[in-house]
């Protein structure tokens, strides 16, 4: 059974981690949305699960090995794929997939160094072991991705799965290659000559120009959204910030940005409004600007557009809150 066997299905059209802060959730909810599938979930810990057993009650086999083939065609774009792309070699892409996995999701990538082989292999959030399907598609995906740079890392690879024989092992046999099941534990594993494998048409100038961006990306990991988005306003406030121009600056969609602000009872709008009061306010309290300057400072328009806010925040006119502090 080769990919081309696996039920039909349509290609995404843009990059895996392109949305939020599970991009691969993300993917699996418009996978199981154009095969037609309802995934009942709770939350984003539990979103894979949830497609998994939705897919498999639907009849689709191997979820995890059908969501692999469905979705490589998004590692082409983006910047996690792209600086895969562009490693020197497969060593190189693994020690970049393990650094910037976090940009994926909330399992934590794991990669243990031997002397002559390194494994890569995934555990849930909580460090307990990942989903099985989860560790199929992960596993699919690292060797689709690794046998479409290079031609020579293949036939070093192998896998374990704990999962148990499965009654079709050719599906996974024909994805995977070398894979035995029934393991205690569950690993890809790449031997020293397939390490060495050299990505084909990598451009180290790339890779140097997107690192930095991805490092910014993963030490962002964990903020909250609105602390964010209140940096990026303040960062420039005489430059009215626009939700547009924020998402572009952290790579997410609006429709994304306004559901993670939704989820810390904020919205865009507030922020702004918080970050032009608190410097307006300032301003007036410990500057001689003009009014007409204070106004400008802070992104409005005119003295009167300043004026009507400063009433809304305090109660006074600019003229009095100055006075008054």
């Amino acid at each position: 059974m080769t990919p081309d066997a696996f039920p039909p299905v349509v290609a995404p059209s843009t990059a895996a981690e392109e949305g939020g802060d599970n991009p691969v959730a993300d993917l699996a909810l418009r996978f199981a949305s154009e095969h037609g599938i309802v995934a009942a979930h709770s939350g984003e810990g539990d979103t894979l699960a949830a497609v998994w057993s939705a897919a498999s009650s639907a009849g689709i086999p191997h979820p995890g090995l059908v969501f692999a083939v469905w979705a490589e065609p998004a590692l082409v774009g983006g910047v996690l794929p792209t600086i895969l792309a562009n490693c020197a070699d497969v060593g190189a892409l693994l020690d970049r997939l393990h650094r910037f996995h976090p940009l994926f999701g909330p399992e934590r990538l794991m990669l243990a160094t031997e002397r002559r082989s390194t494994s890569v292999w995934l555990e849930g959030s909580d460090g307990g072991a990942a989903h099985p399907d989860t560790i199929d598609a992960f596993f699919a995906l690292v060797s689709l991705l690794t046998d479409r740079l290079t031609t020579k890392a293949a036939g070093g690879r192998r896998i374990a799965l704990r999962r148990s024989i499965p009654p079709d092992q050719q599906a996974y046999r024909d994805l995977l290659g070398d894979v035995r099941f029934d393991a205690d534990h569950d690993r890809c594993t790449f031997d020293a000559a397939s390490l060495s494998a050299p990505i084909d048409h990598a451009n180290p100038a790339i890779l140097a120009a997107l690192e930095p961006y991805a490092e910014r990306r993963v030490a962002e990991q964990g903020r909250a959204w609105s602390a964010r988005v209140a940096e990026l306003v303040a960062a420039d406030i005489e430059t009215p910030a626009t939700l547009a121009s924020v998402c572009r600056a952290l790579a997410v969609s609006p429709r994304t940005l306004q559901l993670r602000l939704a989820d810390e009872d904020s919205t865009f709008s507030a922020i702004l409004d918080e970050c032009q009061r608190e410097r307006a306010l300032t301003l007036l309290a410990t500057s001689d600007l003009s009014i007409s300057a204070v106004a400008g400072a802070v992104g409005f328009s005119s003295p009167a557009v300043l004026t009507r806010a400063v009433r809304r925040w305090t109660g006074l006119t600019p003229t009095a809150y100055r006075t008054r502090h």
